[in-house]
């Protein structure tokens, strides 16, 4: 079969006809990047915000949310998480923008949209205490600390929008009972090569088509 495959001089139908029969692995994901500005715990009374740390801090923590959409691939998303960490995570990472404007600046590095050191962690006992309105919609949850002016969550999200296999929406907002906040869709999508593929790249055009 391989010897076969090897073959390019056979007939195209022909190459065209077995790649027909090669599964090609594409990877999709959607992504949710939030930064929430609400009370997940639903409408609260004057009295009973006093005691609700959310309510007290609505807009103040800039913690953002990563999530990931059910049924999503874990491993698409994992590469989403390490292409951002990488520019978050840099001390020297350039804007590509000037956000003075927004607020007191100047801002030249990532780490300046943040007010604290920047941290990004996993949410390892999110299906067992998320909160019910997360665990209905996603899978995965990563908190992005640091706490981030409201004002430059859309200036952060633009940053981050040039990232290959994943499309970034323009910045939305929701505002229910439930939680108020601003966020970014992202849908990752990615054709996975094949090893026949890999054999002969003749197949490319067949097992992989485009967009």
């Amino acid at each position: 079969m391989i010897s076969i495959l090897k073959d390019n001089n056979l007939p195209d139908n022909v190459h065209k006809t077995i790649a027909e029969f090669i599964s090609t692995d594409f990877k999709k994901c959607k992504i949710i990047m939030m930064q929430n500005a609400g009370c997940p715990e639903g409408y609260h009374s004057r009295e009973e915000a006093k005691s609700c740390n959310n309510c007290r801090n609505i807009y103040k923590h800039g913690e953002i949310f990563i999530f990931l959409g059910k049924g999503g691939d874990k491993k698409l998303f994992k590469e989403y998480i390490n292409a951002i960490s990488k520019k978050i995570l840099d001390i020297n990472y350039n804007l590509k923008e000037d956000y003075s404007s927004w607020a007191d600046g100047p801002y030249l590095k990532m780490k300046d949209l943040f007010k604290e050191s920047i941290n990004i962690t996993k949410i390892e006992d999110f299906k067992e205490n998320g909160y019910s309105w997360e665990l209905e919609k996603y899978e995965v949850k990563y908190v992005i600390s640091g706490n981030i002016f409201w004002s430059l969550f859309r200036s952060f999200g633009m940053e981050l929008a040039y990232i290959p296999n994943f499309y970034q929406s323009n910045l939305s907002g929701k505002s229910t009972v439930i939680t108020s906040s601003s966020y970014y869709e992202i849908i990752g999508r990615k054709y996975v090569k094949d090893k026949l593929h890999l054999i002969n790249k003749i197949y490319h055009k067949y097992t992989h088509p485009q967009n």
